[in-house]
């Protein structure tokens, strides 16, 4: 296992050098040969991507290696491959741009997956400290109820034994389920050029519907997410959560908004076509691009904030490696539908 590990951290330390090597060499021939901008921004992306996916699977080969609390690792594992997924889709759709709207859906549903999978580790954490035993909070008093954060004031308390742990969750879980909508609906509207993407005015197409219902979905979600971290921020201390919570949300948010405002420039007519491009690829492919750079600085940010040492545990067994990559099937996702349908009917 050792072994293992010191060919995969050799394997990553040879790529970063050489990347680093390569990365002035390949600009200043590609400057030098008058390369169009498309082309230095697909070499360069692709440098970063590599580089993103390089740090993220050494980390993730890292976990599966010292996968001695599985309880939590699975999900620190499924968070760790957000970033060459966003790294990967992101290059793609900027070499590819016809089918850049498509990998872009499909990424987001894994960044839905993500988010669920964070509060399950917190979850899983506090399952372990026995501060939750099923449904129950066992130290908040029966009377006592939740106070929402701004901008919810106003919104209904939830009892901290009865609601609390339930609401969080199912918040969370729909994020996973309207996503998985929404890119099934964005899918048949592009089939049938009824999308509209980028076109901020236009209410006839479906890209506004979708943006609203989407970032509304989002928001909600990661305010149970932030909901249920503040009320139990003391029990999960020692998960150190905050920094944790912050890469995903920066990888999130700041993609989401990232990408909406260099759209809004393009419909302002901040961005110019070219020969060969529209205001629209162009604005997408500047919001790719900045992606696979950024997913090299989220990836070290992972590294330091899910690193496997944090997780493994000297006096547990370790798992094997092929039953730590078999453990990694999202069976928890069905089984929460399942709770949250039963949930349903109950109430």
């Amino acid at each position: 296992m050792a072994n293992a590990f010191n060919i995969v951290q050799s394997a990553a330390r040879a790529t970063y050098l050489l990347a680093a090597l390569l990365t002035p060499f390949m600009i200043y021939e590609l400057a030098s040969h008058h390369a169009e901008t498309h082309v230095v921004a697909w070499f360069v992306g692709g440098l970063f991507t590599i580089m993103a996916v390089v740090v993220s699977i050494n980390d993730v080969a890292a976990h599966l290696l010292h996968y001695s609390e599985p309880e939590l690792q699975r999900y620190v594992v499924r968070i760790l491959f957000m970033v060459p997924i966003y790294a990967i889709e992101s290059w793609l759709a900027l070499r590819y741009k016809s089918q850049a709207l498509i990998l872009s859906t499909l990424r987001d549903c894994y960044e839905a997956y993500a988010i669920h999978a964070f509060f399950k580790l917190l979850e899983g954490y506090l399952v372990l400290e026995k501060d939750i035993k099923g449904d129950q909070l066992v130290k908040f008093p029966e009377d006592e109820t939740g106070h929402h954060m701004p901008p919810c004031c106003c919104l209904t308390r939830w009892n901290m034994k009865r609601d609390f742990l339930i609401n969080c969750r199912n918040g969370v879980f729909q994020y996973v389920v309207v996503k998985l909508v929404v890119t099934i609906a964005t899918v048949i509207l592009v089939n049938y050029d009824l999308y509209g993407e980028g076109e901020l005015s236009n209410f006839e197409a479906g890209y506004v519907y979708i943006t609203a219902i989407t970032n509304v979905s989002q928001t909600w979600a990661m305010y149970c997410l932030l909901q249920f971290y503040h009320t139990l921020e003391h029990n999960l201390a020692g998960l150190r959560p905050l920094p944790k919570l912050l890469c995903i949300k920066a990888v999130i948010f700041f993609t989401f908004w990232q990408t909406m405002i260099i759209a809004a420039l393009g419909h302002f007519n901040y961005i110019q076509a070219t020969e060969n491009y529209t205001e629209g690829q162009i604005a997408e492919g500047a919001a790719d691009f900045l992606i696979c750079v950024e997913m090299f600085l989220a990836a070290l940010a992972h590294r330091k904030y899910f690193a496997w040492q944090g997780f493994h545990k000297q006096d547990q067994p370790t798992t094997s490696f092929v039953s730590a990559m078999g453990d990694l099937m999202p069976k928890d996702l069905v089984a929460d539908l399942k709770k949250t349908v039963s949930q349903k009917k109950v109430d």
